[in-house]
């Protein structure tokens, strides 16, 4: 999860795979994990490219070997808390896929039990890749969130702003 703003610093896919792996180095040592960490950097960059949800399962699923056709009512009935990323992720992934907003796919990740918040994390940066996120969740994250650590996200917002304006630039100049 701690992988998401990769998906954010670059602006082509090759490089939010690369400076993903180097990103997972430290605390995911494993080629299952370094492969986790940049399927869910790749799958957070595609949607932010607004790429169709069908464009997504089939890139992350030709590259990353995962089977994203979970059955939701199974998993809700039978998860059970394993942490481990080539678990987490392919679920996460499909929750998004399966998800028609920002609140439910987060709902929808709560659902299923086992490692939630590390679910839910990976769910809500897709998601807010996707769709956003709904005003009202974000003012009421920010009414208790300390000054400190609103100053932190404005920052790394005012950033994702910037590298998005650069884009935007890039192609109205070609």
């Amino acid at each position: 999860m701690r992988v998401s703003p990769v998906a954010y610093l670059f602006n082509d896919l090759r490089t939010v795979q690369l400076e993903a792996r180097k990103s997972a180095l430290p605390s995911h040592n494993s080629i299952p994990a370094i492969r986790d960490a940049t399927a869910l950097a790749s799958t957070i960059f595609l949607a932010r490219q607004k790429k169709t949800k069908e464009e997504i399962k089939h890139y992350i699923s030709k590259n990353y070997g995962y089977s994203l056709d979970y059955d939701l009512e199974h998993l809700q009935k039978t998860n059970i808390f394993n942490g481990s990323c080539d678990i987490t992720v392919p679920q996460a992934i499909f929750l998004f896929l399966n998800s028609n907003d920002f609140k439910e796919s987060i709902r929808k990740a709560i659902s299923i039990g086992g490692d939630t918040d590390t679910i839910a994390c990976m769910v809500g940066s897709i998601s807010e890749a996707y769709y956003g996120i709904p005003k009202e969740l974000r003012d009421k994250a920010l009414q208790v969130l300390p000054p400190a650590f609103q100053k932190t996200l404005f920052d790394a917002y005012a950033v994702k702003r910037k590298r998005e304006s650069l884009v935007k630039e890039d192609l109205c100049l070609s």
